[in-house]
C-alpha cells in the first residue's frame, strides 16, 4: 500500500495505491495524512480499514493528478525537496 493524495492543488483527498495497482479514495476512513496520523497508529488503523473496505471504496482515475501524502509542515518540506506543487 502506497499513500497518495489526489485531486486539484489545495483540494486534494487522501488515497492509496494498493499492491495490485488500484488507486482508491480513502476519504471515508475519516483521517488525513497529518502529524497525528503519522505520529500515532494511523498506518495500522488504515491497514485495518483497507482490508475491510478496499473492495467497495471509490476508485481514483489513473489520469487524476497526484500530490504529496502529508499535511502541514511535513508537506511544505516535501514540496521543497521534490519541487512538486
Amino acid at each position: 500500500m502506497k499513500l497518495i493524495r489526489f485531486g486539484t492543488l489545495d483540494h486534494e483527498k487522501p488515497g492509496i495505491i494498493l499492491d495490485d495497482g488500484r488507486r482508491i479514495d480513502i476519504s471515508a476512513f475519516g483521517a488525513d495524512y497529518d502529524e497525528d496520523f503519522f505520529g500515532g497508529d494511523g498506518l495500522k488503523e488504515l491497514a485495518v480499514w483497507v482490508k475491510a473496505n478496499a473492495a467497495t471504496a471509490p476508485t481514483v482515475d489513473a489520469g487524476e493528478r497526484l500530490g504529496i501524502a502529508g499535511l502541514g509542515e511535513s508537506r511544505q518540506v516535501a514540496r521543497a525537496f521534490t519541487g512538486l506543487a
